[in-house]
């Protein structure tokens, strides 16, 4: 139902959904530096933002969910907590969900998405975060194919 409005409203709902899922990782993290309970809430933030990448109408909305992307999601690929395999899973889904939108990003940052991606296919990962890594590993590359050259 939440994702009928978003649609409904378009890219204001979708800056809604950024500043509300902005405000509550701020409180995860705050949950997370006095040793309470944190990671659900984190991957339930992480989903949030993939699930909306669908929904994106205007460059400047994309522009801001990969802004997102890169400071709550990259962290988690590029160093994943040993203990929390959800999380890390969910981190390479939702980089997997914006694969159309990877060439806006940023030579670094594509750089360090590539490089999330494929640490995350290491075989001492747990095998959903291998192959949610497999997975963006594919859209991401054929998303950022250029036109077929007939040979």
């Amino acid at each position: 139902d939440l994702l009928n409005q978003v649609s409904a409203a378009g890219d204001p709902g979708i800056a809604l959904i950024l500043k509300k899922v902005g405000e509550f990782i701020r409180r995860v993290e705050e949950r997370r530096r006095q040793g309470q309970s944190w990671w659900q809430a984190y991957e339930a933030s992480i989903f949030s933002l993939g699930l909306v990448s669908g929904q994106l109408e205007s460059k400047e909305a994309s522009v801001q969910c990969l802004k997102f992307i890169e400071s709550a999601v990259v962290p988690v690929l590029l160093n994943p907590h040993a203990k929390l395999p959800f999380v890390h899973a969910r981190a390479v889904w939702c980089v997997s969900q914006y694969a159309d939108k990877m060439q806006m990003l940023g030579q670094g940052l594509l750089q360090a998405v590539f490089q999330g991606i494929h640490k995350a296919l290491d075989r001492n990962y747990n095998m959903a975060v291998r192959w949610c890594a497999s997975r963006a590993l594919t859209f991401v590359c054929v998303s950022m194919e250029g036109p077929e050259v007939e040979t």
